[in-house]
């Protein structure tokens, strides 16, 4: 089905009448090529997976509008958005679909009430028709109060409504963006892994808030994520991409999984991915550095110095202490933590790196008689052999073991010609809200 090799795609209960995503999209920027051919269902979470620079972003690129294909088609619910023969390319203001980027982004100059007023504003100039049955502006505007009190509760905005966002925390910046895109009532929602800057509060109200708004509205979302505990709570459906191709489409079952070569050995919700940078090896001992937090693992290859890397942890080594071992264990990480919960199933850590990121322990995993208060300070004790970097899939041994024996043995790993660059439309510039920024 992919242009590019075979997509394993697996039937669900959708059925043939779901119109859905149509992609069959052909990019190209430097040496990365993306080659995109498959369906997607039309309603719900769609996750998108895949390793650093398997195209995540740029695909969301492309549909939003900051970028233009070099040739293929985009339809969403029967609706051409893009069609390169047909010369059909909507620009972005017209193709009601809002974007969240990883970063927050506001228009600085507003504060977080004008920033959503704009956003109820746009959505009615947009397209009168965006609630069904309310056409007229009184109506709409009526309604979207309602919608604007709803988020600006569940999204704890209340007291930041009258701040202009350079006052802001980048957690308060991220809820604000995510609230001023839902009130622009798109039909489709891109989401660039938008939890990242959130605490473990935050990160709970947007998960909830993004996961029910497409029963709500009746909207799409494709949430890029590197998590798979995000993908398995929120999404319907997978996307898997891999060098700029998809490798699998379906539900997000461990059985599917397996399917395209990714074998989930264990779904413990301490299992976790981390963002970090390689810094060096000391016989044979890597160190990578998030935030203030550095993580050391035994290396099975070389890895380029400065190279942004995803490390996985295994929930299985780690033990809890409330003193620091660095100084004398020379086959442990010793990680400061802050207790920031607990709960039935134990307690709930956050570390300092480049993105809060949270850890669980069990209650098996702990000694003593009481658990530790919250804020307290304590230290995560976990040997050298529980991390290991797995941002090429294939590495990753703690929280997926990939095999990604598809394209090799089916004959299809040899080098991709690049597509034939077909004349396109001059690039259009981005929205204001659409600043430059990392591509993963």
């Amino acid at each position: 089905m992919s242009i590019g090799g075979p997509v394993l795609s697996i039937s669900d209960p959708r059925g043939s009448a779901d119109p859905g995503i149509f992609l069959s999209l052909k990019y190209s920027r430097g040496s990365f090529d993306l080659d995109i051919s498959t369906e997607l269902c039309s309603d719900g979470i769609t996750a998108i997976f895949g390793p650093t620079g398997s195209g995540k972003s740029t695909l969301l690129d492309l549909l939003a509008g900051i970028e233009n294909p070099l040739s293929g088609e985009f339809r969403f619910r029967n609706k051409s958005i893009i069609h390169c023969d047909q010369d059909i390319y909507l620009p972005p203001e017209k193709r009601n679909i809002g974007y969240v980027f990883q970063e927050g982004l506001l228009f600085p100059n507003m504060s977080v009430r004008e920033n959503l007023d704009f956003a109820v504003a746009c959505g009615f100039i947009r397209d009168r028709a965006a609630i069904p049955g309310e056409s007229s502006k009184a109506d709409y505007v009526a309604i979207a109060e309602i919608e604007r009190d709803y988020l600006v509760d569940a999204l704890k905005l209340s007291s930041i409504l009258e701040a202009m966002p350079s006052t802001l925390s980048g957690g308060q910046r991220q809820r604000a963006a995510m609230a001023r895109t839902l009130l622009s009532f798109p039909d489709m929602i891109l989401a660039d892994e938008p939890f990242n800057s959130l605490d473990l509060e935050g990160r709970s109200e947007m998960m909830k808030c993004l996961g029910e708004w497409p029963e709500r509205r009746g909207g799409k979302v494709l949430l890029v994520t590197h998590q798979p505990r995000e993908l398995m709570a929120m999404a319907k459906e997978v996307l898997v991409l891999r060098n700029g191709r998809a490798i699998y489409v379906g539900p997000p079952g461990s059985d599917l999984f397996r399917v395209a070569g990714m074998t989930p050995v264990r779904r413990d919700r301490a299992d976790i991915l981390v963002e970090a940078i390689y810094e060096g090896e000391t016989d044979r001992v890597g160190f990578f550095r998030s935030g203030s937090s550095v993580f050391r693992s035994i290396l099975d290859k070389s890895i380029v110095k400065g190279r942004k890397t995803i490390l996985g942890i295994s929930s299985s080594s780690l033990i809890l202490s409330q003193h620091d071992f660095s100084d004398d264990v020379n086959t442990c990480n010793s990680l400061e933590a802050r207790v920031v919960g607990v709960d039935d199933d134990g307690i709930i850590l956050m570390i300092d790196s480049e993105f809060s990121t949270e850890f669980r322990i069990a209650r098996s995993s702990l000694t003593g008689r009481s658990y530790p208060a919250i804020d307290s300070i304590v230290y995560l004790i976990f040997p050298f052999s529980a991390v290991k970097p797995v941002d090429e899939m294939d590495d990753c041994d703690t929280v997926f073991r990939s095999e990604l024996r598809l394209n090799q043995d089916s004959g299809q790993a040899e080098n991709h010609e690049k597509p034939e660059k077909h004349e396109k439309p001059e690039k259009h510039e981005k929205p204001e809200n659409h600043e430059n920024r990392r591509k993963s």
